[in-house]
């Protein structure tokens, strides 16, 4: 086999398994519409996973702060006590 056919072969390849991974998304990769409405659901995807990840990020500072502010209260009332008797 020449390098021309050996490209001409990949690039066959390449196309057919593009295909199939479209198809197995259920992408029409001739239809344009089909392409654009994929990705923008992927647009989509990116920014409610990015939501997502900043909103778990506040939920956790939230619950520390109010793990931290707890104890804070406990030791300040312990010593308001301590002091008081």
């Amino acid at each position: 086999m020449t390098e021309a056919e050996i490209r001409a072969l990949a690039s066959t390849a390449a196309r057919e398994a593009v295909k199939e991974v479209f198809s197995l998304m259920r992408v029409d990769p001739a239809d344009i519409d089909s392409v654009v409405g994929f990705t923008d659901d992927l647009r989509y995807l990116r920014r409610q996973r990015e939501a997502a990840e900043k909103i778990s990020f506040k939920a956790v500072a939230a619950i520390f702060t109010t793990a931290v502010t707890g104890a804070g209260a406990l030791v300040w009332l312990g010593l308001q006590d301590f002091f008081t008797r």
